[in-house]
């Protein structure tokens, strides 16, 4: 069964926030350089670049109140992987959390669609 274009894109990019959220914890934890941690965000970005405007013209999107809060999520997480709290002194771990949610979200949906 072939996936919709909808479900491919929620997929790959629920794995992408999914690697966003344990680079930024890793990175926190001293397992990888800040370095590191920040060229792979800028991968991380690139990827997920017009991810709200690509689910809502996608074939196979869910219904329009599922749909919104996708792409609210993503948003969150979007702006997460733009701007990610690689300092001590931010909030990382809400950075995190979100991130996660949002990888969830979107492959929970990408399931279902």
């Amino acid at each position: 069964m072939t996936k919709s274009a909808f479900a491919t894109r929620a997929d790959e990019a629920g794995g992408e926030f999914a690697a966003a959220a344990f680079t930024l914890q890793a990175a926190h934890e001293g397992k990888l350089t800040s370095a590191y941690a920040n060229a792979t965000f800028v991968n991380y970005a690139s990827f997920v670049r017009n991810l709200d405007q690509d689910l809502t013209k996608a074939s196979g999107a869910p219904d329009a109140a599922t749909l919104s809060q996708l792409v609210v999520l993503s948003r969150q997480a979007q702006e997460a992987v733009t701007q990610p709290c690689l300092a001590d002194s931010c909030n990382w771990q809400q950075q995190v959390v979100v991130l996660r949610e949002t990888s969830k979200a979107l492959r929970s949906a990408a399931e279902t669609s």
